[in-house]
């Protein structure tokens, strides 16, 4: 109540985060265990059996396999994944402010609370990856012969120590499996050009193989965090007999 006894509604903010309180229950928390454990066994394996015969063959890939993946691999680069994102979002905000038709003023609010998801997805991921692998500072293949696989530079302000996790897999991992839980009958196709496309990384000698592994379980599992976490709040997706399904 206010001073003059009008009820204040409140925010949307605080709307959202009555509405996740009230369907908590009805949610299965995200699993965090065992995508950790899954990845951290793998990496390992990579990093202790895979990661050397990376570096041996650093510009050393048969042209077969280097020259796609030269062509291929910057699609796993945020900025054009962001860029769109943030136009397909204005177009939904324009069709949904000047449309006079009721059903394109529901796509276009479709159209935005999916170009939300897919942005904070990749963004959101690839920010914390980038943060993580300057801190670690793990130098890349072309370090090889001077550092090996052992040593961290952490925070060394140089790209050249920034291998672990990969960005570029990081970003495929989040949006592939964004397009993966948006579009489920393509699933599975979306998925293996996403692992194809942060493998590039490790053919044009740029990471190795544990840095994309980990890179893309991550983006994964932030994509799927963030399925749950819009879920929760009614948006693009709902809970249905315990299992994610889109809603939109």
């Amino acid at each position: 109540m206010t001073d003059h006894g009008v009820e204040k509604k409140p925010g949307p903010f605080a709307a959202l985060r009555q509405h996740y309180r009230d369907t908590r229950p009805d949610h299965r928390p995200v699993p965090v265990v065992l995508p950790l454990l899954v990845v951290t066994a793998l990496a390992v394996a990579a990093y202790l059996l895979l990661d050397p015969h990376a570096a041996s063959m650093y510009d050393a890939w048969p042209d077969w396999v280097r020259k796609p993946a030269r062509f291929f691999t910057d699609l796993g680069k945020s900025w054009w994944i962001i860029t769109g994102s943030v136009v397909v979002i204005i177009a939904g905000i324009l069709l949904r402010q000047f449309s006079s038709n009721e059903g394109r003023r529901r796509l276009g609010a479709q159209v935005i609370a999916m170009a939300t998801y897919v942005l904070a997805s990749v963004a959101i991921s690839g920010l914390i990856s980038n943060l993580v692998k300057r801190a670690i500072g793990r130098p890349r293949p072309e370090m090889f012969g001077d550092h090996g696989l052992f040593t961290l530079n952490p925070f060394a302000h140089d790209s050249a120590f920034e291998s672990f996790p990969s960005g570029h897999a990081t970003t495929d991992g989040a949006f592939w499996t964004a397009l993966a839980l948006l579009y489920p009958p393509l699933r599975w196709p979306f998925l293996i050009v996403g692992f194809y496309l942060a493998l590039t990384r490790i053919f044009v000698s740029a990471h190795y193989p544990s840095d994309v592994l980990v890179g893309f379980g991550w983006g994964m599992w932030f994509a799927f965090l963030m399925a749950v976490l819009f879920a929760r709040h009614g948006l693009v997706f709902s809970h249905k007999d315990g299992k994610l399904a889109k809603l939109i």
